[in-house]
């Protein structure tokens, strides 16, 4: 609860705590993915799961996606047919070091994108969500993720909070 503050109705107020919270997001995964080996990273737990490079690439295409939709930018199309396939990372993206820098620069593009008015609306297909709405998922979908690393790191014997 170190973080935690009084957050009121101006508008800066809630553009500081969208910052933060996607900001904290990202430095909890990578310090999650500091604490993991390579080989961690990129074993899969059975027939049909993901490894943690492939999910985590996900969590940086979406926060890609979603600092694209905040600055008013059209991202392009899925690079996956969600529900039919889950998105397998790219060789070169396979590293502590890659995965950490796409995670932290997407992050910031997200944090960069939030202005001042995060109530403002913006186009996502052929509807429109808030800015608060959106960053408020990438920063849940950043530590859904984490949840995973943590459940890897458990299973392995650490029971260590690495952030």
């Amino acid at each position: 609860f170190k973080n935690c503050k009084r957050v009121s109705s101006g508008m800066s107020e809630m553009s500081d705590y969208l910052k933060n919270e996607i900001n904290e997001a990202v430095a909890n995964l990578t310090k999650d993915i500091a604490a993991l080996s390579h080989e961690t990273l990129s074993k899969c737990w059975g027939e049909s799961s993901r490894c943690a490079y492939d999910y985590l690439y996900e969590v940086g295409i979406v926060n890609h996606r979603v600092a694209c939709r905040v600055k008013g930018e059209e991202p392009g199309p899925m690079p996956w047919k969600f529900g039919e396939e889950w998105l397998k990372a790219p060789s070169e993206f396979q590293s502590k070091e890659k995965v950490t820098e796409f995670l932290t620069s997407t992050g910031a593009a997200i944090a960069e994108g939030i202005g001042e008015d995060p109530t403002r609306k913006v186009k996502v297909g052929e509807n429109e969500q808030s800015v608060y709405s959106l960053v408020s998922f990438a920063a849940m979908h950043t530590m859904y993720h984490d949840a995973q690393l943590n459940f890897i790191q458990e299973m392995q014997g650490d029971m260590a909070v690495h952030w």
